[in-house]
């Protein structure tokens, strides 16, 4: 038992021991003073609260407390897949849209491919995003060509030389394809029965990679402010 866990329980210990103590000096008065139906009235009264408050799940002991670069985050162990290093910097998390909640075993067995795909959200939380590697933004840029054209709720489309063949780039409205900073969303798997997007992206010094089904793709600004919602509120204050 470590210190904690026995000072706590010496707190509990010596509560109970008041109210006992308190109980008994109560019975004695009521009883001397003939009214021991009005203590019993008492009793009975808080017994169920107290009962409830025995029986108070302590929630602070299924969170844990993990680094997204160097930003403490406090979330409930039902969102990880995973038992990583929490102070890694590093954070995956499973969750479930429109809502945000844990996704469940139940639901990944139950529920058909195609609601379930359109709902399962993956998040990479990690050091703020700069980007990608030297190498990768050489690639894209040699690789991919920025065009005047827009898809998916005003995605900027990018057009792919002829001898490659990984997958779909897009740009959030107004960026740059050389711009290393620029958010941008890949989608893999084409002609897959469930082709895969991610949304690369920054937000008060958090690196983000959001994966949902290319299916969500018109969607993309309102997961992205639905995933920033959720972290923000899971910051540990």
């Amino acid at each position: 038992m470590n210190p904690f866990e026995f000072l706590l329980k010496a707190k509990i210990f010596s509560l109970c021991a008041i109210f006992a103590c308190a109980s008994h000096i109560l019975v004695t008065k009521f009883e001397a003073t003939k009214t021991l139906k009005k203590n019993l009235k008492i009793e009975l009264i808080l017994m169920p609260i107290l009962f409830l408050s025995a029986c108070k799940v302590d929630e602070s002991k299924n969170i844990r407390r993990v680094l997204a670069g160097d930003q403490p985050l406090c979330i409930h162990k039902d969102y990880f897949d995973w038992g990583g290093d929490p102070n890694s910097g590093s954070v995956f998390i499973i969750a479930m849209r429109p809502d945000m909640r844990p996704e469940t075993r139940k639901e990944r067995k139950t529920l058909d491919k195609n609601t379930y795909y359109l709902k399962v959200t993956n998040i990479l939380l990690g050091p703020e995003w700069l980007g990608i590697t030297e190498r990768g933004l050489k690639r894209r840029i040699d690789k991919y060509k920025q065009t005047n054209r827009k898809a998916y709720n005003d995605l900027i489309v990018t057009k792919k030389s002829a001898d490659w063949h990984s997958g779909e780039i897009f740009l959030e409205p107004k960026q740059q394809i050389d711009n290393p900073n620029s958010p941008y969303i890949i989608c893999l798997g084409e002609g897959a029965n469930n082709p895969q997007c991610s949304h690369y992206f920054s937000n008060k010094k958090i690196g983000y990679k959001v994966s949902y089904s290319k299916r969500n793709l018109d969607n993309w600004a309102k997961i992205k402010q639905q995933v920033i919602e959720f972290v923000e509120s899971k910051k540990c204050k």
